[in-house]
């Protein structure tokens, strides 16, 4: 149980996994339409709230994770183990669309990224107010609006960093 994965990335920038079953062979219990995932959360008013509740399928419980690209091996890591647990409703929240990206081939690693706050930090740039939040912070303060959101949604939700191993 918990078998790890040896993560890469190849030189055309495609995550490389071995072994993979856990991600590649295995059916989520919820399939949720495509098109909810690999996008960014804040391009429609609720897109969020539709992607967590098929994520967490009639269980109501999601599993929110974070995480940019130099950190794909130990959060591919966490996946695996929480698939070997049985527990496959988890939602990758990347810092971007070139992580989420570089993880849609898999097609079990749900992930969606969010420009939730990008737009007030350059506001804040333009107006001349420092800002000294880096993109990783960003992220961080991005999980927390979305754990709300998944609470309020009537989710049961569990953050968890990208560095636990269960």
């Amino acid at each position: 149980h918990g078998e790890l994965l040896a993560v890469g990335l190849s030189h055309e920038g495609v995550v490389e996994a071995q072994p993979a079953e856990l991600l590649r062979d295995s059916k989520p219990p919820h399939a949720e339409p495509a098109e909810l995932l690999y996008r960014d959360l804040e391009t429609e008013p609720d897109l969020f709230e539709r992607v967590a509740a098929a994520r967490a399928g009639h269980s109501r419980e999601l599993v929110l994770l974070t995480c940019e690209v130099r950190q794909l091996a130990m959060t591919l890591n966490l996946i695996a183990q929480l698939a070997d647990l049985g527990i496959d409703g988890h939602l990758l929240l990347g810092r971007d669309s070139e992580t989420c990206g570089l993880l849609q081939h898999r097609g079990r690693v749900a992930c969606a990224w969010s420009t939730y706050l990008h737009a007030s930090a350059q506001r804040a740039v333009a107006l001349g107010v420092p800002v000294k939040v880096g993109p990783v912070e960003l992220l961080w303060l991005q999980r927390h609006h979305y754990v709300g959101r998944a609470i309020g949604a009537g989710l049961n939700t569990l953050l968890l960093d990208s560095d636990v191993l269960l």
